[in-house]
């Protein structure tokens, strides 16, 4: 059973991953006049990579607790369904805490990932040519 569970999630992950790694290249994009000027204030390219993975750590961490939010106030209709079909008030869906710290912690691990190429491509950016586009 446990096995089945590791290889949905790592298949359901996949998704995500190409899901980040395009949303955060296009941010990259958007984002070129901002790397340029921090390179020619003295910003180094590990700088850069920096801020880029700050923003995506911060971007999984928020998503994986709005998720657990949201399946926490879905599990009050959910658990109401569950008492009107099994007709006992015994029966209840719950989510732990250590489960919901875990679900946060795979969906900053999986945008962390997702974020890594367009952090090193925009430090590789330079800052001439960068200032330069608008």
């Amino acid at each position: 059973m446990t096995f089945e569970i590791y290889v949905i999630i790592i298949i359901t992950a996949f998704p995500f991953i190409t899901e980040c790694l395009r949303n955060k290249t296009s941010a990259e994009g958007l984002k070129i006049k901002e790397i340029g000027i921090l390179r020619a204030i003295g910003a180094s390219k590990h700088n850069i990579s920096q801020v880029f993975n700050a923003e995506t750590l911060i971007i999984g961490l928020c998503s994986g607790i709005l998720g657990v939010g949201i399946s926490e106030l879905l599990l009050i209709p959910i658990n109401a369904i569950i008492h009107v079909l099994v007709g006992s008030a015994t029966v209840n869906a719950v989510l732990s805490l250590p489960a919901a710290l875990i679900l946060i912690a795979i969906s900053t691990i999986i945008t962390l990932i997702g974020g890594l190429l367009p952090a090193k491509k925009a430090a590789k950016k330079d800052p001439v040519i960068a200032l330069r586009t608008e």
